[in-house]
């Protein structure tokens, strides 16, 4: 049966499973020492491409958001743990980005700000006040 795009769960917890079962798939029917080696190669790039696709986009840039962001910390820290214990390599990358969340949205909340302040700007409209930091 083919399942079209609206049927794909995009979620981070739908990724995560799916990684699980790649990951236990190539366990299962691949020797260690070849895995081992692709592993190491392949985990950096997909590492980054989770980060940037998938982990960055699920920082709010308000507090209204914070249980979505505080649910997402906790599926990549279960995620890193679970790579840990196969002994596959990434899990201190997805515990440096648990780890850091305070920083990483901090630094969102200063992005969405400054690009508020500065479409203000263009549009004219913030007050002569607000200019000089009265």
């Amino acid at each position: 049966m083919f399942l079209g795009k609206d049927a794909t769960d995009r979620t981070i917890k739908s990724l995560f499973l799916d990684l699980e079962t790649v990951i236990h798939f190539l366990m299962d029917n691949i020797p260690g020492e070849i895995i081992q080696s692709l592993a190491k190669k392949m985990m950096p790039i997909l590492s980054t491409r989770i980060l940037e696709v998938w982990l960055d986009t699920a920082v709010p840039a308000s507090l209204e958001d914070m249980v979505d962001y505080q649910k997402a910390l906790a599926l990549v820290a279960d995620f890193a743990a679970k790579l840990k214990a196969l002994q596959w390599p990434g899990a201190d990358t997805f515990n440096d980005w648990v780890s850091n969340a305070p920083k990483i949205w901090l630094g969102k909340r200063r992005e969405t700000t400054l690009d508020w302040t500065r479409n203000q700007l263009s549009l004219g409209n913030l007050p002569v006040c607000f200019l000089q930091f009265c």
